[in-house]
């Protein structure tokens, strides 16, 4: 019994033991790398000359190491521009398309080819403008008969229109004739005065004979109350009858009507019938000299639409004929002819722009309106070259004071003949800039003429321009990436006993390589090549990039932050994302076929 008892609590104390031993042990690796982290502090934070051993090792390193630093000499600096441009003739003559639209080559001259005045450059397919020539033709012809039509329909207008005019300027005269006719060539008002004998006309021929009716009437009553008279004293004495005497009363009875009826006729003919005739003549003449004017106005009217039909007849022929000889001037315009004699150039080889420059003239290459196809060079073989500067370099070139171009001097060197430069000066540059659309920038076109013929060069040819704009004989200037906008203020980093420390500097022009410093570094002083990132980052305002304020650490000198070491922070961070990078690369799952070693 005892005996087990004494195995339990030896088995229970084993364990205790073991773990009295690992807390020990832990405590005393604690303790060990408590004290290195503490000398480790103690040499990179101490002095160098109070125990910062690490500083002194890091100084030392930095002091070996000549490529982070660059000593600053005086000497002569040039300021240049240095641009990729194209050889081109400087004076020749650009022929170009005169083809409307797109067309295909079908034929083209050999480049380099020497051709007289005339000759046949080049060839496109003129199938097109034939079909629409053919059809153009046809059009034509119809349309000359509708000319032709439309001058028989004018002539026809115009006559029919003179009849017309003519009819109803006869019914205006036969309407006066009939009033003439009726009241005499004098046309006399008989509404207030009767005719007289000498009056001449219808009217007063039938008062006349209405008045003559009434004096027949009036004698020829008065005879047969004479004959009733005679016949009574006749019939009383016994010589007549009783019916002869009745007789001659009834011929007086018939004599009194007709007296009457003579006078109620001329009653009539002077009240009624004389006023109804006038009106109805003046009424007649009326309405003929009425119908005339709207015959006139028909009559110009057909003639005007006549003359419009025909004269947009002739119009639309004219247009027909014009686009009929622009199908024929595109036929012969398929064919480009040498306008001068001459070396034959292609437009593309010499051009400026890359995508003409990718689109090679050759058979079977669209080719558009006005696009440029030869460059015909005079004579005198005088060359250039173009080169495109960017916009913020245009002022190099440009007097600061009323804005003209700078002579300056140039040379130009051809790709292949490294060591041989050909001298040119600026002598042109575009008003306005154009889009690059390969840098997304904006450039200016600048003519570089070389100062004297050179058999060697040929249009075409890629060379490399650097344009002088200005000379210094004994100045100081330090590699470009040196100097950084630090809180908006161009700043270098000089070597110091404590290390890199800032120093505000005013600097001059540069040539892409190294800048002029007009005051803030002496000659034998360091600077450093790579400046810290966490300055030269920040903007004028004091803020990074991202937005952030730096921290204030960025401060201090580049020695006094450990040589730009990262911290222990930083390191630990470090670890930690390389270490997550790791077990995201096999997607969770560890290396080595997805088992975890132990």
């Amino acid at each position: 019994m005892s005996t087990d008892r004494s195995k339990r609590d030896g088995a229970a104390g084993a364990p205790l033991r073991q773990r009295r031993s690992k807390t020990a042990r832990n405590a005393t690796i604690a303790g060990f790398c408590v004290l290195l982290v503490v000398v480790c502090a103690w040499g990179v934070l101490a002095p160098r000359g109070r125990g910062g051993w690490t500083r002194g090792l890091w100084e030392g390193d930095a002091e070996l190491d000549a490529g982070r630093w660059h000593e600053v000499k005086r000497g002569p600096l040039t300021i240049s521009l240095r641009r990729t441009g194209v050889i081109h003739h400087r004076d020749k003559v650009i022929v170009r398309s005169k083809l409307e639209g797109k067309s295909t080559v079908i034929w083209l001259i050999d480049e380099g080819e020497r051709v007289d005045t005339n000759d046949l450059l080049l060839e496109m397919d003129p199938t097109a403008f034939e079909q629409k020539k053919e059809a153009q033709d046809i059009l034509v012809v119809r349309m000359e008969a509708w000319v032709v039509n439309a001058e028989g329909v004018l002539a026809f207008k115009k006559n029919a229109a003179e009849a017309a005019i003519e009819d109803a300027k006869l019914a205006i005269a036969l309407a006066e004739l009939d009033l003439k006719k009726y009241l005499g060539a004098d046309l006399k008002d008989y509404s207030k005065a009767d005719p007289t004998p000498e009056d001449k006309g219808e009217y007063p021929k039938l008062f006349q004979q209405a008045r003559g009716a009434i004096t027949i009437a009036r004698e020829q009553l008065k005879r047969a109350e004479e004959r009733v008279v005679w016949s009574t004293g006749l019939e009383k004495d016994g010589y007549l009858t009783r019916t002869e005497l009745q007789a001659d009363i009834l011929a007086r009875k018939k004599a009194e009507l007709d007296l009457s009826s003579a006078q109620s006729s001329l009653a009539v003919l002077r009240k009624y019938t004389y006023a109804h005739k006038l009106a109805e003549l003046q009424n007649a003449l009326l309405t003929a000299q009425r119908a005339l004017q709207p015959v006139e106005r028909k009559a110009a009217a057909d003639i005007k639409q006549a003359e419009a039909n025909l004269a947009a007849n002739r119009q639309e022929l004219k247009r027909q004929l014009a686009r009929q000889a622009k199908y024929a001037a595109q036929i012969e315009n398929c064919k480009v002819r040498a306008p001068v004699a001459g070396q034959v150039v292609y437009a593309t080889t010499t051009s400026q722009r890359w995508r003409e420059q990718s689109e090679q003239l050759r058979k079977g290459s669209d080719v558009w309106e006005r696009k440029e196809l030869f460059h015909m060079p005079n004579a005198d073989r005088r060359m250039m070259a173009i080169i495109q500067v960017p916009q913020a370099c245009e002022p190099l070139l440009t007097d600061p004071d009323d804005g003209s171009l700078s002579k300056l001097p140039a040379r130009v060197t051809i790709a292949g003949t490294k060591d041989k430069y050909f001298p040119g000066t600026v002598a042109r540059i575009d008003p306005l800039p154009y889009h690059e659309w390969i840098q997304s920038i904006k450039v200016f076109n600048v003519e570089v003429h070389f100062d004297d013929v050179y058999p060697d060069l040929r249009p075409g040819y890629t060379c490399r321009v650097e344009i002088v704009v200005d000379r210094y004989e004994d100045v100081i200037s330090v590699p470009l990436q040196t100097v950084q906008l630090v809180r908006g203020k161009p700043t270098v980093y000089v070597r110091t006993p404590a290390g890199p420390a800032p120093r505000e500097v005013e600097v001059g022009m540069d040539n892409n390589r190294l800048v002029h410093v007009k005051n803030g570094l002496k000659e034998g002083e360091h600077v450093l090549l790579a400046p810290p990132l966490d300055e030269t980052e920040t903007d004028r305002s004091g803020r990074s990039p991202a937005g952030r304020r730096p921290k204030a650490a960025t401060t201090r000198p580049a020695a006094e932050r450990g040589a730009g070491r990262p911290a222990e922070a930083e390191r630990k961070a470090a670890a930690r994302k390389a270490g997550g990078k790791r077990r995201s690369a096999g997607k969770g799952k560890p290396a080595g076929g997805g088992r975890t070693a132990r």
